[in-house]
């Protein structure tokens, strides 16, 4: 264990705690000031810093656990730091994302979500829309569903429970198992623009 301290206190710790169960970073700060992270990442030396490009990783959380004597230590879970968009010499000239990756057992690491600069959230997705707050490739599920803003949904949307919105609701087809479902606007069936409250392009059976 190796410790850091200041005014004569520990401020803070690397190595093993627990008796040499849990590895990791202890920081204590006392005082109005909160501990912090920082990472800090240029291409080149150390004496000689060059730029940073698009998509370099700026800093990795990773996670291992212990599984035996062959293999010691492996890998189950990361978090990346990536800068993003336009590199430039300004206060504001680097973006940032952060992948969220895990791995399966007997799988390999994937990533898993991603939050992008702009501020959108890519579930199954490395690459979520620009503009859209939450992408998700893959099946949502839930008691309930509450949607403030539009759901574009380019498969089918089932529910067992509850939908309400307030905005537009998008899909190839609508399957309602229970609860209570309402729009405050149209509701078009086979067209993109409904003309009134229930608007059907097709034939009604019964």
């Amino acid at each position: 264990l190796v410790s850091v301290s200041s005014g004569g206190s520990e401020i803070l710790q690397f190595g093993s705690m627990d008796g040499g169960v849990s590895q990791g970073i202890v920081f204590n700060q006392g005082g109005a000031v909160n501990p912090g992270w920082m990472s800090q990442r240029a291409r080149g030396t150390v004496l000689a810093p060059t730029v940073i490009t698009t998509g370099d990783d700026l800093m990795t959380m990773k996670a291992y656990g212990y599984v035996g004597v062959t293999n010691t230590y492996v890998q189950a879970a990361q978090i990346l730091f990536d800068s993003e968009g336009v590199i430039s010499d300004t206060a504001t000239g680097i973006g940032g994302a952060i992948s969220f990756q895990t791995r399966p057992s007997a799988g390999s690491l994937t990533e898993r979500m991603r939050i992008t600069g702009s501020g959108s959230v890519g579930i199954g997705t490395s690459s979520p829309d620009a503009g859209i707050a939450l992408e998700v490739v893959g099946t949502i599920s839930g008691a309930g569903l509450k949607l403030m803003n539009n759901l574009n949904v380019s498969g089918a949307i089932i529910s067992v429970g509850n939908i309400s919105t307030r905005a537009t609701l998008s899909g190839k087809t609508l399957t309602i198992m229970n609860g209570t479902s309402y729009a405050l606007g149209s509701f078009g069936i086979g067209t993109t623009t409904p003309k009134a409250k229930l608007d059907v392009v097709g034939t009604i059976s019964g």
